[in-house]
């Protein structure tokens, strides 16, 4: 159902972009197009005017990777060539998405995994997770050549952002697994300030997430990723057969009450979004365009670069629910604080039936 509701979506697409277009391809945001067809585009104005404004999903994204990997999907809504009816706001800290789930002010919402496990033991399990949209995006930059492996960071002092939550947690736990107990890590308190410190050569080691890592590297040509944190953490975690990144980072969480009544449409959003981040990642350098027109960087070229470094992807399913499992089990042995007290059940979880 699956395949063909994408192959439905790629005819749908080829059609809409007749003009010289390739199926990849999409129109440019609002500012940029001509009004030569009148007649369709009343007739969409007229077909939204008649829908009530709480018939559309509402999705809440992260300013990041999670909502670079949306934007076209985003543009697709606005030009109204997608089949699902999705009113989607980008935000800039998980705790603005956080009171908007529990309040019910959005339905479907794109947060890091140890998040969504934090709202459904706070809010009594009223989410559930759908699928994985990011994976390991954490990156060990320095402004030399010293650091080549994990054992290289005994002695050195890491600046990092992201203190009690999983940058932090991660790090340890690979530290520890190579035995490095004397590295010392300092904490800032933004990812745009760590990344300036460090192209202004403040910083010498740092570890940042992308597109914040690609942000540093291209301001200064001494900057470069010296480790893949998810890398380290596949050498000493649970292994996916076919996956090659097996950090979840990034998740999209469903509100169980809307799931339950608009199962249909949740999964034709699952399926649209899907299809959508290939798109994404077969064509950095046109995404770009969209990540900076819905102001999530403000540079095409950071953007492009950053793209096939944000690991964007989407795994749902049992294969989601292993990797999210491992990984919340080792962030409890870390800190159960950091996932809201206790490992989720079962419930948690919620897994399409084809």
């Amino acid at each position: 159902m699956k395949k063909l509701l994408s192959i439905i979506i790629v005819v749908m697409l080829a059609i809409s972009a007749f003009a010289g277009c390739t199926k990849k391809e999409t129109t440019p945001p609002a500012s940029e197009t001509q009004t030569d067809a009148p007649a369709q585009e009343e007739k969409n104005a007229e077909n939204t005017a008649q829908e009530p404004a709480d018939s559309k999903m509402k999705i809440a994204l992260l300013k990041g990777p999670t909502a670079m990997g949306a934007v076209m999907l985003m543009n697709e809504t606005e030009n109204g060539k997608v089949f699902g009816n999705y009113n989607f706001e980008v935000l800039t800290t998980p705790d603005e998405v956080t009171s908007k789930l529990i309040s019910g002010e959005v339905d479907v919402a794109a947060v890091p995994v140890n998040l969504a496990s934090a709202i459904y033991n706070k809010d009594k399990g009223s989410v559930q997770i759908a699928a994985i949209n990011t994976l390991g995006t954490l990156y060990i930059l320095e402004n030399g050549n010293t650091i080549q492996s994990l054992s290289d960071l005994s002695g050195k002092t890491i600046y990092s952002t992201g203190q009690g939550a999983v940058p932090e947690y991660v790090l340890q736990y690979v530290l520890n697994k190579v035995g490095v107990t004397d590295c010392k890590v300092e904490f800032m308190q933004t990812h745009a300030e760590l990344a300036a410190a460090v192209a202004s050569g403040k910083v010498q080691i740092a570890m940042l997430p992308e597109p914040f890592a690609s942000v540093a590297t291209s301001k200064n040509s001494d900057v470069r990723v010296a480790l893949d944190i998810a890398k380290c953490w596949d050498e000493y975690s649970y292994q996916e057969e076919d996956v090659a990144n097996t950090l979840p980072m990034g998740c999209i969480v469903v509100r169980k009450e809307f799931v339950n009544a608009h199962e249909k449409e949740f999964s034709k959003f699952l399926d649209e979004y899907d299809y959508f981040i290939e798109v994404t990642n077969d064509d950095p350098q046109n995404t770009a365009k969209y990540v900076v027109s819905y102001g999530i960087l403000d540079d095409e070229a950071v953007a492009a670069a950053a793209i096939p470094n944000c690991n964007i992807t989407f795994i749902e399913g049992s294969k989601m629910l292993r990797l999210v499992e491992n990984f919340l089990n080792t962030m409890y042995e870390a800190n159960p604080k950091s996932i809201g007290g206790a490992v989720p059940d079962e419930e948690f979880y919620y897994v399409r039936k084809y």
